[in-house]
């Protein structure tokens, strides 16, 4: 399924929003508890990092801590807008894979990888104990 709508911020996060995916509505439905989710969209995001984020040291903390708040400025602001227009909005919190605004809906992790290689068409392998976007071939 294409994107409805792709592009880059200003601070080059990429996204893309698409409408939930029929393979997709079970998993969100169970993080997501009680939102009609035949209108949701879902908006994925990706960050180009300066470092190998697999790594680990003090220098890939602060990068990791970087493009998490560079990810909080730009989810806060769009939920605030959408919700401002009066839509349902939320994003979730990419370290524990939770709703951040509302949280009372949450029953399970959103399956973030899951739904990037369903949404994206990305290739992901393993990398320790997580997952890790590989290029496409």
């Amino acid at each position: 399924m294409a994107p409805l709508h792709q592009g880059t911020t200003s601070k080059g996060m990429e996204y893309s929003v698409h409408e939930c995916p029929a393979k997709l509505r079970q998993e969100v439905g169970s993080v997501l508890r009680g939102v009609d989710l035949t209108k949701l969209l879902i908006v994925p995001t990706c960050q180009h990092a300066a470092m190998d984020l697999v790594q680990t040291g003090e220098k890939v903390d602060v990068e990791k801590d970087l493009l998490l708040e560079k990810f909080f400025e730009w989810a806060k602001k769009v939920t605030g807008t959408l919700e401002s227009q009066g839509h349902w909005a939320d994003y979730i919190d990419p370290c524990s894979g939770y709703p951040m605004i509302h949280q009372e809906c949450s029953g399970a992790v959103y399956p973030e990888v899951e739904a990037l290689t369903q949404l994206m068409q990305y290739k992901t392998s393993n990398a320790g104990c997580c997952k890790v976007r590989t290029e496409n071939a």
